[in-house]
């Protein structure tokens, strides 16, 4: 990542590359990606949809 210009800052001290711990970490908190936690549909979409004739996720759409 540092050749392609991406990646927390870096000091170079001869051929040495360090890095300071607060650049790794903001460099962390600004790079992560979580898992948003799993929604439940909306029941007003829901409803909206049963109005245009439309037939709500995990519904049937045949008749008895």
């Amino acid at each position: 990542m540092r050749h392609e210009g991406r990646g927390p800052r870096f000091i170079r001290i001869g051929r040495q590359v360090r890095y300071r711990m607060s650049d790794v970490t903001r460099y962390v908190e600004e790079n992560s990606v979580g898992i948003a936690p799993p929604q439940m549909p909306n029941p007003a979409f829901l409803h909206r949809e049963a109005d245009k004739g439309g037939v709500p996720n995990g519904a049937s759409s045949t008749t008895a």
